[in-house]
């Protein structure tokens, strides 16, 4: 398979490094931290940069492309809080900067304003959250901000309430969107927005107007390829070269990037090598789109499982796009391998 040349040259690497360290700036503490993470990797060593931690797949929506819902096992109980701030303080320890707690819909945990805060009470991690925005308001807001809330991230598809609502599937979605960044925004809780890059939204010009509307609320965007998973999973969804070449386009503006491209060093797919995903259940995955467990956190220490990672052969920090939407075949070839694995 020909894999798609992603960005190069020196201006553009140049450019995510600025958008980079524009946001270590908000949060100088962690630079002594990032000096020694930065260290550890030039020296050879696999550092964990960040983890996906769904801690509950309870949602208030029904999204028709959700990556949990092949995950959802009822009969599994969910980590309870003190199982959640010890893979925390795991995290921690293996270098992790940023906690993202996701879902399902985390706010709906009863004991999220403890996570958060117990969570931020660890030295050297940053604390995020993952929201459709449902179910906030100014509120819980403002006692998540008194928690220590860092980050909020929402969904947002679309610079449209029609578009976005009819991706979302919930009429008045997108409005509530638009209230909670200004809700945050008033108690000064930085906002990121994350948005799949659907080939429709790219024909229509939807993900440009999309990208112009961030920019002007002053947030990042993530952008997200389309992914095979979930409830997508087995249809043809990618993008054709025009539609990829102009989601590479956006990728170039300072507000928007890719989950790759907040790597330590070199910019490509952190799925296994820099970032993980957690399950509410404990599973440990490369990321949240390759849906194979490594190990579990109640059997077994991150660490553990870390390494393990690690002698896999496609999660060995070597350049390389997503792996689920751009090289399909290598990961179900790496996936396969199992009597390959580096000792």
């Amino acid at each position: 398979m020909t894999l798609r040349k992603r960005r190069g040259g020196f201006g553009n690497r140049l450019g995510l490094r600025y958008q980079n360290i524009r946001q270590v700036l908000r949060f100088p503490h962690l630079i002594p931290k990032l000096a020694r993470n930065y260290l550890r990797v030039l020296s050879g060593k696999r550092v964990l940069r960040g983890v996906e931690f769904a801690i509950t797949y309870e949602c208030n929506y029904s999204c028709p492309h959700c990556l949990r819902l092949n995950l959802i096992d009822h009969s599994r109980a969910e980590l309870t809080k003190t199982e959640i701030l010890d893979a925390a303080r795991q995290i921690e320890k293996l270098g992790g900067i940023f906690i993202n707690y996701t879902g399902g819909e985390p706010i709906l945990r009863p004991d999220i304003y403890e996570i958060i805060s117990e969570t931020k009470a660890i030295p050297g991690l940053l604390v995020t959250l993952a929201s459709n925005a449902q179910a906030l308001q100014a509120e819980n807001l403002t006692e998540l901000k008194k928690r220590g809330l860092d980050i909020l991230v929402l969904s947002l598809d679309a610079p449209t309430a029609e578009a976005h609502d009819r991706f979302r599937q919930h009429v008045g979605s997108f409005a509530k969107v638009l209230e909670v960044i200004d809700a945050a925004n008033r108690i000064r809780i930085p906002v990121w927005l994350t948005a799949v890059a659907m080939p429709e939204t790219i024909r229509s010009g939807e993900l440009i107007r999309l990208a112009e509307l961030a920019e002007k609320m002053d947030c990042i965007l993530t952008l997200n390829l389309p992914y095979p998973v979930g409830g997508w999973q087995g249809r043809e969804i990618p993008l054709s070269p025009a539609e990829y070449q102009a989601y590479l386009a956006l990728l170039r503006r300072s507000n928007v990037r890719w989950e790759g491209s907040s790597n330590w060093v070199v910019e490509g797919c952190p799925a296994g090598v820099e970032k993980i995903y957690i399950t509410p259940h404990g599973d440990v995955f490369p990321c949240a789109v390759i849906h194979t467990a490594f190990g579990n956190l109640r059997q077994e220490s991150l660490e553990t499982i870390f390494e393990r990672l690690g002698r896999w052969p496609c999660f060995d920090g070597r350049r390389k796009p997503c792996l689920v939407a751009e090289a399909p075949e290598m990961l179900t070839e790496c996936l396969d391998a199992r009597g390959q694995i580096r000792k």
